[in-house]
């Protein structure tokens, strides 16, 4: 297993430990457990793992990439709480199987 210790803050991950968490079909709890849901309602979620935050927004529903399964157009905004990182943009998140777990699709 890449990652060696769950509780390692999101700042000192490397990038090859999220790869190979997303190869190995990790969910979001199991890779960053100590992640807390800070706002909620029918169409935003807001998560905070230590001092890092990202908000998901559910813009639209549909079967974009037309593959017989419903996707969502979402907006992502990620950020610091004490620093100037911020990131943000538009996906669209689709399952391979019904109940399957949802997937950032290009």
């Amino acid at each position: 297993m890449a990652v060696t210790n769950t509780s390692t803050s999101s700042a000192q991950l490397r990038w090859n430990d999220v790869t190979d968490a997303i190869k190995q079909g990790k969910s979001w709890l199991d890779f960053f457990p100590n992640t807390e849901i800070v706002k909620k309602t029918d169409t935003e979620m807001c998560l905070r793992m230590g001092r890092y935050e990202i908000s998901i927004t559910i813009l639209a529903f549909g079967n974009f990439n037309h593959d017989g399964f419903d996707d969502m157009l979402v907006f992502y905004d990620q950020s610091v709480m004490d620093g100037t990182f911020h990131y943000s943009g538009v996906g669209v998140l689709s399952r391979t199987s019904p109940g399957g777990a949802l997937k950032l699709i290009n």
